[in-house]
């Protein structure tokens, strides 16, 4: 079976479980996973206890993340190939140095497919990339790294079109990301699209469900306080909602760097008796928090498409969604969800106001979200797509 080595920023991190998910399937399916990662984070090892029981799993610290290890620095001072690439670099020892490690990791447990989780850190190894030559190079394609980070970055954006043409194969999480990526010249033949997915048989479908507007209705949104994430937009909306006379607590999971503006902005809008900061959580505790709620709210600028709102969508809990990124191929406005234009403050609170008003049959659509999980966003079709794409690869 093939051997794979799967780049990530840390491992294992709770907020991404379709990392561990990822790896888990393909382990189970005989494929040898080496992962190569920046931080391996101590705090939830607990989380990947079970991988370590398969022989053909490693995790390592990638090289260049470890370039002041003693050892690391001794073994490459006695490397042969590090004063080729010195000499070369004109002896520039830090330049070299780098470079060095950097093709070091590329080359790890000689694997069959390097595939970079997150596309930046591709492009950490893009002057190197043309070098490996009998390893297939793929790329997955999720976000803001792609939609985002171009804007901002001058060299990201003209590495792009160089970036796409170094690797072999292209994963996006949703046709939007294809279409993002035609700017930079993307082969579509290259591409495949995989959906974010859920196991289902995690998250129970609340049959006790209860929507009444007559009482407090609760309101959760969960995802990193980052502008992004489009808190501001909800809580203007919310602002909007409350001067209309209804009752609701709009619960936010979460911690970032927003925070202070999104709490000054609770205070200005008066907002401070229905509005509860509840900082991070875990998967458990999210799963629970759901249980207790009757709106899900997506209000984002930029999304890929997100994992919770899945989640919620599986739970049997309305959403309510922003039409950034990909959340449109898995909302149907007003069959198993509910849409506005991203950024439309008042399409946001019309939308709340009429489902306030007990319009929609949320029985139905509840049904309906559930349905489109099962068939569309379930973690066996995903796992089958990912085997099946890389065995053909």
């Amino acid at each position: 079976m093939k051997t794979i080595n799967i780049f990530v920023n840390s491992f294992p991190k709770i907020s991404e479980t379709f990392i561990y998910n990822k790896v888990k399937s393909l382990l189970q399916n005989d494929f040898k996973i080496n992962l190569i990662v920046s931080k391996i984070e101590n705090d939830s090892k607990d989380f990947y206890q079970d991988l370590s029981h398969f022989k053909n799993f490693k995790i390592v610290v990638a090289p260049i993340n470890r370039a002041f290890d003693f050892r690391l620095l001794t073994r490459t001072f006695f490397s042969k190939y590090f004063w080729i690439i010195t000499m070369r670099n004109n002896f520039s020892f830090k330049k070299s140095y780098k470079e060095f490690l950097h093709r070091k990791t590329l080359k790890l447990f000689n694997p069959d497919i390097i595939h970079f989780e997150f596309s930046g850190i591709g492009f950490q190894y893009l002057p190197f990339l043309d070098e490996i030559r009998d390893v297939r190079k793929v790329a997955s394609f999720r976000g803001a790294a792609e939609k985002i980070k171009p804007l901002v970055d001058k060299k990201r954006y003209s590495d792009f079109p160089k970036f796409l043409k170094a690797i072999d194969a292209y994963h996006c999480v949703s046709g939007n990301m294809v279409e993002e990526l035609v700017k930079f010249d993307l082969d579509r033949d290259k591409a495949m699209i995989n959906y974010p997915s859920i196991d289902s048989e995690n998250f129970d479908f609340l049959k006790n469900y209860v929507f009444n507007p007559e009482e407090e209705v609760k309101i959760i949104s969960v995802g990193r306080l980052h502008w992004k994430k489009g808190i501001d937009i909800a809580l203007l909306s919310l602002s909007k909602l409350k001067k209309e006379g209804y009752l609701f607590k709009y619960f936010l999971v979460g911690d970032g760097n927003e925070f202070e503006k999104l709490k000054f902005m609770v205070k200005n809008l008066n907002l401070e008796n229905e509005v509860v900061f509840l900082g991070y959580k875990s998967s458990i505790e999210v799963s629970e928090l759901l249980k207790q709620s009757q709106l899900f709210l997506l209000p984002s600028y930029s999304e890929g498409l997100s994992n919770s709102a899945l989640e919620a969508m599986c739970s049997g809990i309305p959403i309510i969604s922003s039409t950034a990124g990909g959340m449109s191929e898995a909302i149907n406005d007003e069959i198993n969800g509910f849409l506005f234009n991203t950024g439309d403050v008042n399409g946001l609170f019309l939308k709340l106001k009429i489902i306030f008003e007990n319009k929609y049959d949320l029985r139905t659509v509840r049904l309906n979200a559930h349905k489109t999980i099962k068939e569309k966003f379930e973690l066996k079709i995903q796992s089958y797509k990912f085997k099946k794409f890389y065995l053909e690869l």
